[in-house]
C-alpha cells in the first residue's frame, strides 16, 4: 500500500475552449503526508483533481509517480478519487458495495469476498457495518465506505473532493482520524477543499488562483483564518427602487412527510414561498435537504400532506438547480447543446420531426451568455465542474418561471459566474418569481424567511431571519 515515491504534477496545462483552466502547474505530493488544495471557485481545483486521477487528459505537461510518467489509464488504476457526492449503490448493502471493488477471485463466494475485504480494512482500522444499506447509516459511514472501496482497489494515492461537506462535528472527527491514519501507511492524501479548518490540519497546502499556483508551503503560511463564507446579497438590491408585487403564495407545503430511506425523510413540514420573495432553507448533514429540494420542485412526491403551487407556476413552470449537477442536473453522457435546451425539447410532442437549427442557436446563445467553455458537441463529461454548474444555471435561469428552487447554486462558480447568476436571480425575484435557496449553512445576507431543518424536522415555524437554535449567526 505504501506509495513508491513522490506524486508529481509537472507543468500541467488544461484548456476548455479558449479558457485556460490550469496553466503550467507543477506540484509535488509527498508520501505519507496530507495536502490541501484550496482556492476560490474557478481556480482550477476540480480540474486538477480529475487530471491527477486520469479522468481528464492534459493539454500540456505530465503526471509522474516515483519519477515515472503515468498515462491516464495508469492513473485511473493507481489514484483513487472520491467526489463530493455519495457514489454508493442504494439498493446494495455496504458490504456488497465494498466487494464490487474489493480483492478476491471471481470464483470466491460472497462470504469469502466479504471476509477478505474486512481483513484488508482492518489493517487500516476501518470497520463497516456490512449488513446495512446506505440509507440506514449516517453520512460518516458513507464516506468511510467510499474511502474503503478506493483502498480495496490498492490505490497508491488518494484524492478527495470536499470530503468534509455535510459532516457533523462528531462525524468529521471519525473521517479525519481515518485519513490521518492512512497517511501513516505511506499514502499521499490530496484534499480539494473549501474547509479551512480541515486544511489547517494538513501537512502542506497549495493555494490556486486562476489556474496558477499562488502560494505553497505549510498551512500556517498559506491559509487565511477559518470561517470565511460566501454571502448572497439578494434582498438588499431587490428592495432598492423596486416595489414588490402583492404577496401571494408561489409554493406551499402543508404537513408534508416524504421518505427515501430510514435516514432520509421529512416529517410534517410546513413551508411557504411567496411570489416576489426569497426564502432560505438551512439544514445540517442529518437533514434530507436533497429530498426537500426535490419535493419543492415537484420531482419527489409526498407520502402525506400536500404540495400546492400557484396558477402562474403551473403555467410558467419551476426552475430547479439541484445539488447533484452531474446525474440530475446534466447527465454526463449527453451533448452540451442538448442539456442547454433540454426543457424545450421535453415539451415537444415528438422528437423525430424536430428542426434542430433553432435549438442549436438557442443553446449557443445561452452558452455564450453564461460563458460555458467547451463545444456544443462535447459531452457534459468533458466539462469542468464549474462549467457543468454554469450549464445547469444557463438552462434553468434563461426561462421566466414563477418558482425557482436552488440547492447550493454557486458551487463551483468563479466570481464572474456568481455575479451573473445572482443578477438573474435578483431580476427573477423583482419580476415576481418565488425563490427557494437551500444550503447547509446560511448564505443570504437578507431574506424574507428562513426554515431550519434538523433530521427531517423543522426546528420551528418558518420565521423572519434570526439566529437559529445552536447560535449559527446569519451573515
Amino acid at each position: 500500500m505504501n506509495c513508491p515515491g513522490p506524486f508529481q504534477a509537472l507543468g500541467l496545462t488544461k484548456r476548455f475552449g479558449r479558457t485556460v483552466a490550469l496553466h503550467d502547474l507543477s506540484l509535488t505530493f509527498s508520501s505519507g503526508a496530507t495536502h490541501a488544495i484550496i482556492g476560490p471557485n474557478g481556480a482550477g481545483k476540480s480540474t486538477l483533481a480529475r487530471l491527477l486521477a486520469g479522468r481528464l487528459v492534459p493539454d500540456g505537461g505530465s503526471i509522474a509517480l516515483a519519477g515515472r510518467v503515468m498515462q491516464p489509464r495508469e492513473l485511473r488504476a493507481t489514484v483513487g478519487i472520491l467526489s463530493q457526492h455519495s457514489a454508493l449503490v442504494q439498493h446494495l448493502t455496504l458490504g456488497e458495495n465494498l466487494i464490487a471493488y474489493g480483492p478476491g477471485k471471481p470464483w470466491m463466494s460472497k462470504r469469502a469476498l466479504l471476509a477478505t475485504a474486512a481483513a484488508r480494512l482492518e489493517e487500516f482500522g476501518i470497520r463497516i457495518p456490512i449488513s446495512k444499506y446506505p440509507g440506514d447509516v449516517g453520512y460518516a459511514i458513507h464516506r468511510l465506505t467510499e474511502i474503503s472501496r478506493v483502498l480495496l482497489k490498492d490505490a497508491k494515492v488518494l484524492v478527495l473532493d470536499e470530503v468534509s461537506v455535510g459532516l457533523q462535528p462528531q462525524d468529521r472527527e471519525i473521517v479525519e482520524s481515518t485519513l490521518f491514519r492512512l497517511k501513516e501507511k505511506g499514502l499521499p492524501i490530496i484534499l480539494v477543499t473549501h474547509d479551512l479548518a480541515l486544511a489547517h490540519k494538513c501537512d502542506f497546502a497549495f493555494s490556486l488562483l486562476e489556474g496558477r499556483l499562488a502560494l505553497s508551503g505549510r498551512p500556517s503560511r498559506v491559509l487565511p483564518g477559518a470561517g470565511s463564507k460566501v454571502t448572497m446579497h439578494l434582498q438588499q438590491t431587490c428592495s432598492a427602487g423596486h416595489a414588490k408585487p402583492p404577496k401571494s403564495s408561489a409554493l406551499r407545503l402543508s404537513n408534508v412527510s416524504a421518505r427515501r430511506s430510514t435516514q432520509e425523510r421529512l416529517q410534517n413540514v410546513n413551508f411557504n414561498a411567496n411570489h416576489g420573495e426569497a426564502v432560505e432553507v438551512v439544514g445540517d448533514a442529518t437533514s434530507p435537504t436533497v429530498l426537500f429540494a426535490e419535493t419543492c420542485a415537484g420531482v419527489a412526491s409526498a407520502e402525506s400532506g400536500s404540495r400546492s403551487v400557484s396558477s402562474h407556476v403551473k403555467n410558467s413552470g419551476c426552475a430547479y438547480i439541484p445539488l447533484d449537477r452531474y446525474s440530475v442536473g446534466a447527465p454526463s453522457q449527453l451533448p452540451v447543446f442538448i442539456c442547454l435546451v433540454l426543457r424545450e425539447l421535453a415539451s415537444l410532442p415528438a422528437l423525430s420531426r424536430i428542426k434542430w437549427k433553432p435549438f442549436v442557436r438557442l443553446a449557443a446563445k445561452r452558452k455564450r451568455f453564461f460563458k460555458v467553455n467547451g463545444r456544443l458537441a462535447d459531452t457534459v463529461a468533458e466539462l469542468s465542474g464549474g462549467n457543468v454548474q454554469r450549464l445547469v444555471l444557463a438552462r434553468e435561469l434563461s426561462r421566466a418561471c414563477g418558482l425557482i428552487v436552488t440547492h447550493n447554486p454557486m458551487a463551483g462558480l468563479d466570481r464572474a459566474g456568481e455575479n451573473t447568476s445572482q443578477a438573474l436571480l435578483r431580476t427573477a425575484v423583482q419580476e415576481g418569481a418565488g425563490l427557494v435557496w437551500i444550503g447547509d449553512e446560511p448564505q443570504m445576507s437578507e431574506t424574507d424567511g428562513v426554515l431550519y431543518l434538523f433530521q427531517g424536522h423543522q426546528l420551528s415555524p418558518m420565521t423572519q431571519p434570526q439566529n437559529p437554535p445552536g447560535g449559527i449567526p446569519l451573515p
